[in-house]
């Protein structure tokens, strides 16, 4: 993208056709970039409590994680989840918490959802900079990567 923005700025005008060729990369490598990940996923069962701290309706609900990774995780919720919502997790093997963001929520089961929440602060959670894997979490079992995460 970088290099293609370099040519498509040089001092010496290109021809119409090979502006809009390099237009066109930028445009397809700005689609593809969208649509990468920050890092790898890991299938992992870490025992959570989620807490909305609304003064209008505060709860609390004891889950597990689905898929995590070093920038947040998914999980199964029966309480009402919306975009961008503000809520607190915290780990119950370990007692750390941490402000989490609601990035996307999908409709499961009658009642139920699943949602992606994301960090507000990266702090390494999970215990990735340990090991990601059997030294972070002894207790857990992993299954490979996510191919394309």
């Amino acid at each position: 993208m970088r290099e293609a923005t370099n040519i498509a700025c040089t001092a010496e005008p290109a021809g119409n056709l090979e502006r809009a060729q390099l237009l066109d990369v930028l445009l397809w490598a700005s689609d593809l970039h969208k649509s990468l990940r920050r890092g790898p996923r890991v299938r992992a069962r870490i025992p959570i409590l989620v807490r909305c701290d609304a003064p209008e309706a505060p709860w609390e609900e004891k889950s597990e994680t689905h898929m995590l990774s070093a920038h947040g995780f998914s999980f199964l919720c029966w309480h009402e989840l919306s975009k961008d919502q503000v809520l607190t997790c915290v780990r119950l093997d370990t007692g750390r918490r941490q402000k989490v963001r609601v990035a996307w929520v999908r409709a499961k089961e009658p009642g139920q959802s699943e949602a992606g929440l994301e960090f507000l602060a990266l702090d390494d959670f999970w215990g990735f900079e340990a090991g990601a894997g059997v030294a972070a979490f002894p207790s857990i079992s992993f299954v490979k990567p996510i191919a394309g995460s």
